[in-house]
């Protein structure tokens, strides 16, 4: 039959104390107690901080994604439609939106380049102007893609 001094002995030698007095041992599985105890705080304490940890790396990505687009905005590579498509695609990658955008070539809007690259006389007049007055057959000729804007443009009105 296993007397108390006899399970205590067994116990000292599974915690590697045999060399060590009775209290000392008592005392040492009270220190062990006290950590398990601790040990559920401390797990409830971590789980908070790791929380805390992302959402701030959340909040630093898409700030970080917020500031990539604006700053491709700025130098109009993007257009805002492609802006608020690349926030949701990129949202969790800002490095390879960021090499994305410094690639991509300033975009220009054609219907701004046609009003800079077509004569005076045309500017301002429409599909039906031109056919009016005779000169839609030289817009076709000289500015097809003025003539398909208008055309498009007057499609859309009828």
């Amino acid at each position: 039959m296993n007397t108390p001094s006899d399970f205590l002995a067994k116990i000292a030698t599974a915690l590697n104390l045999s060399d060590h007095s009775e209290n000392e041992i008592l005392r040492y599985i009270e220190d062990l107690q006290d950590k398990a105890s601790q040990a559920e705080g401390l797990k409830t304490k971590l789980s908070e901080v790791q929380e805390k940890l992302e959402s701030l790396n959340e909040k630093v990505l898409s700030e970080t994604v917020e500031n990539l687009v604006a700053k491709g905005l700025k130098e109009k590579k993007l257009t805002v439609a492609l802006a608020e498509s690349l926030k949701k695609d990129y949202k969790t990658n800002p490095e390879g939106l960021e090499a994305l955008i410094e690639n991509m070539p300033v975009q220009y809007s054609a219907v701004g380049q046609l009003r800079r690259d077509i004569p005076e006389k045309y500017r301002g007049k429409t599909y039906r102007d031109l056919y009016v007055s005779g000169e839609l057959e030289e817009v076709k000729e000289h500015f097809p893609a003025l003539f398909e804007s208008l055309k498009k443009q007057d499609h859309k009105n009828n």
